[in-house]
């Protein structure tokens, strides 16, 4: 009958469902309180993150034109 594929469908969905919800846990608990884990394979995203610890002291905080300092 149709209702004996909800065990292999709960089972199915239970392991799809784990990876993404471990990955997020992972990167709030080792990287630094962000689950977003940023992504550093670009030149561009290298500069924006060395840029945004250098103005702001912490790389997760984004650092728009209010963190620059007037001359």
């Amino acid at each position: 009958m149709w209702y004996e594929i909800l065990p292999t469908m709960a089972i199915m969905t239970a392991c799809l469902s784990i990876p993404p919800v471990a990955a997020h846990f992972v990167h709030k608990f080792f990287q630094n309180g962000n689950p977003c884990r940023r992504d550093l394979t670009t030149e561009i995203n290298r500069r924006q993150f060395l840029r945004d610890n250098r103005l702001t002291g912490n790389t997760y905080v984004l650092a728009g034109l209010e963190a620059i300092p007037d001359e």
